[in-house]
């Protein structure tokens, strides 16, 4: 995993620039690019252990059938273990119906992209954006996670996911979101100003909106065949000026709910409710399908990363472009949720979270709760 940073006293004297010669960028390499499969899984159900170790000893030989584009660990129907396999197309032949004595569930959920509005792989939806009914607007005094967010050097736009701060004097705060959305994909200089709303959405659009952060750091994406990623997320420091900006989500029509996630994660497991708030869908809410997801993931111009122990939610409505960055917590009606996921890709019926603790690990950070 390579983490690209930079001292945080590179921003405190300035407050809608950084200027590059009075900061430094460094990198550090975790040589397997990876963590465990099973990391950040809650196992509440003995026989998924058993499912995810079979799993894990047959995802490369499956992916390598064409068509199939990741595996994952569920349950069938009935409440039995289930080996999911995805795949890119209906009828892909040669996929099993068992694998050591755990039954297969074939998921059929397209090409899963990392897209976001302006970016040139399109979206999750198809050919054409959709439709926002979310959160595009400018947003100030407070500014709320959940409003649409991007990188003042491309036309697109993604969510902010919430407040964090450095771990090491919780003296900084910073916006949490993707790379993709902060980073443009491995392509930004630390320092790159990040502008809210996402210029997409400006009126008129393409056209430069308010500057809230600088992009601070950001886990680079491995797209080597052979690499594993965990990880697609970024921080960018929150400029001085700016005013008060919150974790909280903005309020809403019901039957959504405003709430502010706790500083408290969640490991994910099969089943669990969650719920989140997104620049495009506005606030939503699903089930967890599927964990300990290896899943390839298309970048656009021909780029395909594939990520493992990853969290998978089956549905039409969760998520659409525009939505990466979104934090998704909990569903519950009172107290702060815990959050559980870092939305990043997805499909026409499928949204793919990174494992929220290994995002808030790699980036040392915290959530601010309020």
């Amino acid at each position: 995993m390579k983490i690209f940073t930079h001292p945080a006293k590179w921003f405190l004297s300035f407050a809608f620039a950084a200027l590059l010669v009075t900061g430094t960028f460094t990198s550090c390499d975790n040589k397997d690019n990876t963590s465990s499969p099973t990391a950040a899984i809650q196992i509440q159900n003995p026989n998924l252990s058993h499912a995810i170790d079979i799993q894990n000893r047959h995802t490369e030989a499956l992916m390598l059938i064409d068509g199939v584009i990741g595996t994952g660990t569920g349950l069938h129907e009935d409440g039995s273990p289930a080996i999911y396999i995805f795949t890119s197309r209906d009828n892909v032949a040669g996929l099993p119906s068992t694998l050591e004595g755990i039954g297969t569930r074939i998921q059929n959920i397209g090409i899963v992209t990392a897209g976001i509005p302006g970016m040139s792989e399109g979206n999750y939806k198809g050919s054409a954006i959709p439709q926002a009914v979310g959160f595009t607007g400018i947003d100030r005094n407070p500014m709320h996670s959940g409003f649409s967010i991007g990188n003042d050097n491309e036309c697109a736009a993604g969510t902010i996911g919430c407040v964090v701060t450095d771990n090491a004097t919780h003296s900084i705060n910073y916006l949490l979101s993707n790379n993709h959305v902060f980073a443009r994909v491995n392509a930004a200089n630390i320092g790159e100003r990040i502008d809210q709303q996402g210029r997409y959405d400006a009126i008129p659009q393409c056209s430069q909106t308010g500057q809230v952060a600088n992009l601070s750091k950001f886990v680079t994406i491995n797209f080597n065949r052979k690499a594993s990623n965990v990880l697609d997320c970024a921080i960018a420091q929150i400029s001085s000026g700016i005013g008060n900006v919150t974790s909280q989500t903005p309020a809403q029509a019901a039957p959504a709910i405003q709430y502010t996630p706790s500083a408290t994660t969640l490991a994910a497991t099969v089943g669990l409710n969650v719920m989140k708030t997104g620049r495009t869908t506005g606030f939503t809410t699903g089930a967890i399908s599927a964990i300990n997801v290896t899943i390839s993931v298309s970048y656009g111009s021909g780029k395909t990363a594939k990520f493992v122990n990853q969290i998978y939610i089956s549905s039409t409505t969760f998520s659409a472009a525009g939505d990466s960055g979104s934090l998704i917590v909990e569903a519950v009606n009172t107290g702060n949720p815990s959050p559980v996921g870092l939305l990043f890709a997805g499909s026409a019926n499928s949204t793919i979270a990174n494992p929220i603790g290994d995002v808030l690990t790699a980036l040392g950070v915290s959530i601010v709760p309020q």
